[in-house]
This record gives structure tokens, C-alpha cells and sequence, in this order.
């Protein structure tokens, strides 16, 4: 199966949006989404844009996505070169297992060889199986050693008042 991989164009929001929702609720969060259709565009299409979406077309049907990957440029301080965050890769329920997940975590791995960034990096959730699976055939190292760690709303705004 072919895969056409390109970069989110703003026809694209209202299907990106419906993929975030379905990762939410493959993770059993949907109700931690609040991004709307108006921040998503003004944060990917504005002069300088601090993340970006790739999407997979649909092979069966070309109006249609088969996956995206959300990312930002990070700094790896220890490696001293820039790296990409993979912060969301989703491809739809029924496409999962065709290889497009592969080919998409591949296309991105070329945008980092090809640019001479230092690492691909992402999280994955522990009860993710399948896609922990394929990160380790794929020689990703795993950091058992970090937890990852959020700060939001009202934590956030309470450590940014806290006078230290």
C-alpha cells in the first residue's frame, strides 16, 4: 500500500481535529480536549510557526487522512543540535496495522537526517503495546528512567505567582 505524506494544509483542520479526538478517546481522555479549529490553524499557518502537522492521505479515499503527527524543533542541550518532538501520531482505527504509522515515524526520521537534527523524539503510553513494539524494532531507546510531567491551569498559574 502506497502512502502520500505532506505537510497539513488549512483544509485539512476539521480531519486533524477528528484525529485528535480519536486519540484522545483511544487514550480515554476526551474530555482533556479543549484545542479548537481557530488556535490549530493561527498555530500552524502564521509567519513563524512553532509546530507543525504532517498528514497521511487516505490510500481509499483521497478526501480523506489516514494519519498525522504533531511536532515541534526541541534543542537536545546534551547532543548540542536541534531534534524533533513528536508530541501526537495517530492513525485512524481502521487503518492502524498497514504500515502507515511506520512509513509517517519514517518520513519524519528522514526530515531529521536530512536537516542534520540530533534525534526524533516522542512519549508513548505504557499500555500501548503495539506501538511500543514497533518503537523498540525501530532501535528507539527507552528512558525508564524519566517520568514525564505536566503543569497546567491552576498548578501553572500558581507556580508563576509563587515568589521564590
Amino acid at each position: 500500500m502506497e502512502f502520500s505524506i505532506r505537510s497539513a494544509q488549512r483544509q485539512d483542520l476539521d480531519q486533524i481535529l477528528d484525529l485528535i479526538m480519536q486519540l484522545a478517546i483511544q487514550e480515554g481522555l476526551p474530555d482533556e480536549v479543549k484545542i479548537t479549529k481557530g488556535q490549530l490553524s493561527a498555530a500552524l499557518f502564521n509567519d513563524h510557526p512553532k509546530v507543525f502537522v504532517t498528514v497521511v492521505d487516505d490510500p481509499r479515499n483521497a478526501d480523506a487522512l489516514a494519519a498525522f503527527a504533531l511536532y515541534w524543533i526541541d534543542f537536545p542541550t546534551w547532543l548540542g543540535a536541534h531534534g524533533l518532538y513528536i508530541e501526537d501520531i495517530c492513525v485512524t482505527k481502521e487503518l492502524r496495522g498497514q504500515g502507515i504509522g511506520s512509513a509517517l515515524m519514517s518520513y519524519l526520521a528522514q526530515i531529521c537526517v536530512d536537516r542534520g537534527y540530533a534525534r526524533l523524539a516522542w512519549w508513548v503510553k505504557d499500555d500501548n503495546e503495539s506501538a511500543i513494539k514497533f518503537y523498540e524494532s525501530a532501535g528507539a531507546e527507552i528512558k525508564e528512567d524519566f517520568t514525564v510531567r505536566h503543569l497546567t491551569g491552576i498548578g501553572l498559574k500558581s507556580l508563576a505567582t509563587r515568589n521564590i
